[in-house]
């Protein structure tokens, strides 16, 4: 026992160190993961961490998209513990902290690749090698800019080892990894995981254990499914279909990086390396005819990791229904294929390589040939001084960063042609933009901002096209922010001038809470319903507060009394009925209330809140909560009691079975 204790942690350790050698660079202060890392990732990780730090739920952030949910967000992955610890140690060190994060999962998913291998009954050293080269191979190397898909990887291998444990620990294990999975943020992933899962079962004879798991994990996700739902129902995420015609799959092209991995062409490069060493591709191929079941698994994952790229993929992608259609992409199955490879290889290993030398040997030779082929690469690692963006101020400078702040304001912030982290990385500066970048953008809202942009339904981020429009005072927008030297637009002025940029001033701003005569807003609601109910209904067309001059908005004073997440306090005075229009997003989970009674807001100017308030001084209040939040984590907690009983059972039953096995 002690000298299995010792191998497995020589071989921990082998692996570990390998992993630090690959992902040298990102660790060092210099260097981080380019594009989503720091683009999309570490923006929601600051509202997390903001949200902890204010002792709120990360219910919802105020900073993008003129506010959106947070937590309904998969990929804000709330609930995932390795985020929770990221979050709890609050903004210092953030994008640090998240860096060993993503590398601390990928040494977790090379030692349960490893236990894997040795549930197959393979030796240490090729245990060893299966771990390596799902860890330092094609998938983990190109996608740590997407940190939920590598967060997601240990529990793809957790699942596969699941259903290599005893019959009454399947269940239950099985549960755990999907559920991680999940909340790990990645939606799609994990409908890959779970495919290959149901694979693996049916070659195993465990399908209905595996059924019965999957399930399991639904219910222990419900705290994040449900909230979730709700927001795709509301976003532009269910037109996906709209524009995606394929499944994304990689490129045939792809393929050529198995034998050599500097392959380029026109896509992204991410979608270009699968490389998992040379050694490593001669051992599994020559495994195939030893592990045939494997072989089969491989070349399935293999056809559909390339989804559209092929014919049949083409023809199943049309056969999906809409809901999946909506959530799958094929190229997420490259991370499975990966693991069969590395199982695979790890059976070549086995039977060709029966010395531990020659076998040790194979390890060290794949964890050079996966380092010098993979580290440093374009696609897993960059210097930040190539693109500072928020990091010591605004793409560098602090002057900058303190002067659009000080512009700002309590209003909004937005671009005409400039970058996108401009906008994405608003929570990082705690400034409100009506812009920003989410495959889950509230449906509404990208609707009003196609009042001041041409673009379809579906889009994910529309920068401010026509910035004379009245349009854009329903956003609440004080600055624009663009590329160049240009003249101001009308109702612009130039306030600044920075290297390449100019920074323009609206004229006469519109507040975000402001009131108006009821007759005004309350004659256009109607309209605005049917327009946005219309099935014929034009995103272009949205503009309903068009025409609408400045001056009409002033029939009495809005002074906000207290402003956090989740809660708005404002003190109106009129001296008539008059109509409270806002520019913050209508959602389910916005209550309002007027001295204290409930009353219902209605939507105003396509995509925010509203209120009609009685003449005189009042106090309004808007709070915002998620039922199905509460729902979902009832059926959490009672899927963990579920659980605690599947795996006692699952103990007991085992022990039972080693009893009567010893006698």
């Amino acid at each position: 026992m002690v000298r299995d204790s010792t191998r497995r942690l020589t071989a921990y350790t082998f692996m570990a160190a390998a992993m630090l050698l690959f992902w040298r660079g990102v660790l060092s202060s210099d260097y981080t993961v380019p594009w989503d890392f720091r683009g999309h990732h570490l923006p929601l990780a600051a509202a997390y961490a903001d949200a902890l730090s204010e002792g709120e739920l990360p219910l919802w952030d105020p900073y993008t998209y003129c506010g959106r949910p947070l937590l309904a967000n998969p990929q804000a992955a709330v609930f995932y513990p390795g985020n929770a610890l990221v979050a709890l140690a609050g903004r210092k060190h953030l994008l640090r902290n998240m860096e060993w994060l993503m590398v601390s999962h990928v040494v977790l998913a090379a030692w349960l690749a490893y236990e894997l291998a040795r549930r197959m009954q393979l030796r240490e050293p090729s245990a060893v090698l299966a771990g390596l080269i799902l860890a330092l191979g094609g998938w983990a190397a190109s996608q740590a800019q997407h940190l939920s898909s590598i967060l997601g990887l240990p529990w793809l291998v957790a699942g596969w080892l699941a259903l290599f444990c005893s019959g009454g620990w399947r269940v239950g294990l099985l549960a755990v990894a999907l559920a991680l999975h999940f909340f790990a943020g990645f939606t799609a992933s994990t409908l890959a995981a779970g495919v290959s899962i149901l694979l693996v079962a049916a070659w195993r004879r465990c399908l209905p254990q595996a059924l019965a798991g999957a399930a399991l994990a639904l219910a222990l996700a419900a705290a994040q499914i449900l909230p979730s739902l709700e927001l795709v129902a509301h976003s532009v995420g269910q037109y996906r279909t709209d524009w995606l015609k394929g499944g994304g799959g990689m490129p045939l092209l792809s393929l050529l990086s198995l034998v050599w991995p500097r392959v380029e062409g026109p896509y992204d490069p991410t979608m270009l390396y699968l490389f998992v060493s040379f050694t490593g591709l001669l051992l599994a191929l020559a495994a195939a005819r030893r592990a045939p079941a494997l072989g089969v698994l491989a070349a399935v994952l293999c056809l559909v990791m390339l989804g559209d790229s092929t014919p049949i993929g083409r023809v199943l992608f049309q056969l999906l229904p809409r809901f999946l259609a909506n959530t799958v992409f094929w190229y997420v199955f490259a991370a499975p294929f990966t693991l069969a490879v590395a199982m695979l290889a790890a059976h070549g290993s086995d039977h060709l390589l029966r010395k531990p030398s020659w076998g040790w040997g194979a390890c060290v030779l794949v964890a050079l040939e996966l380092t010098l082929a993979g580290s440093g690469r374009v696609f897993n690692t960059k210097p930040i001084s190539s693109e500072p963006q928020f990091d010591g101020g605004l793409d560098g400078s602090p002057a900058a960063e303190h002067q659009l702040i000080q512009l700002t304001g309590s209003g909004r912030y937005d671009t005409c042609d400039d970058a996108l982290w401009l906008v994405t990385g608003a929570p990082l500066i705690h400034l409100r933009t009506a812009s920003g970048y989410d495959p889950l953008a509230l449906e509404r809202l990208i609707q009003a901002r196609l009042a001041v942009a041409s673009g379809q339904r579906w889009g994910a981020w529309y920068q401010v096209e026509q910035p004379g429009r009245a349009a854009v005072d329903a956003l609440g927008l004080r600055v624009l922010i663009g590329r160049g030297e240009r003249p101001p637009p009308p109702g612009w002025r130039v306030a600044l001038r920075w290297p390449g940029r100019t920074v323009y001033e609206r004229e006469h701003p519109l507040p975000r809470f402001r009131l108006t005569p009821s007759t005004v807003t309350a004659a256009d609601l109607p309209s605005a319903a049917k327009l946005m109910q219309s099935p014929f209904f034009q995103p272009a067309q949205a503009s309903i507060v068009e025409g609408l001059p400045a001056g009409s908005y002033s029939t009495g004073t809005v002074a906000v009394r207290r402003e956090s997440r989740h809660h708005l306090v404002l003190e109106t005075s009129a001296p008539g009925t008059a109509f409270l229009s806002t520019s913050e997003p209508a959602y389910p989970g916005w209550t309002a209330s007027i001295d204290g009674h409930p009353v219902p807001w209605v939507f105003t100017n396509v995509a925010f809140r509203g209120l009609e308030v009685p003449p005189g001084r009042h106090r309004v209040e808007f709070h915002f909560s998620s039922h199905r939040l509460q729902l979902g984590l009832w059926i959490s907690a009672a899927a963990v009691l579920a659980l605690i009983v599947v795996i006692a059972k699952g103990g007991s039953g085992s022990s039972a079975a080693q009893s009567q096995r010893v006698n």
